[in-house]
């Protein structure tokens, strides 16, 4: 695996699909098959990791945990399960 990108996800129940599609399909055509998005969900109370679980792409890694612990802690907890080579994090609304 060359590349990770870990999305934390807070309250983002609605954007997380649309997210997912576009990274997708603008790092596929130039990464191909070597690269993976963590979202990690950080203990949002709607339906945010529901979402990220219905997520079907191979390149989706769905990770969550239950209790809202911060941004910070979220990218953390996704960078030290990324498998890339190269790691870089993003809001979900791709800011």
């Amino acid at each position: 695996m060359k590349y990770s990108l870990v999305i934390p996800a807070y309250k983002e129940e609605g954007r997380v699909t649309d997210t997912a599609a576009r990274l997708t399909g603008a790092l596929t055509p130039r990464w191909g098959e070597d690269y993976e998005i963590l979202f990690v969900c950080d203990g949002s109370p709607d339906g945010t990791w529901d979402e990220i679980r219905a997520l079907t792409d191979p390149h989706v890694v769905p990770l969550g945990y239950p209790d809202n612990r911060g941004k910070g802690h979220a990218v953390r907890y996704g960078m030290l399960r990324a498998r890339g080579e190269f790691r870089a994090f993003c809001d979900c609304d791709l800011a």
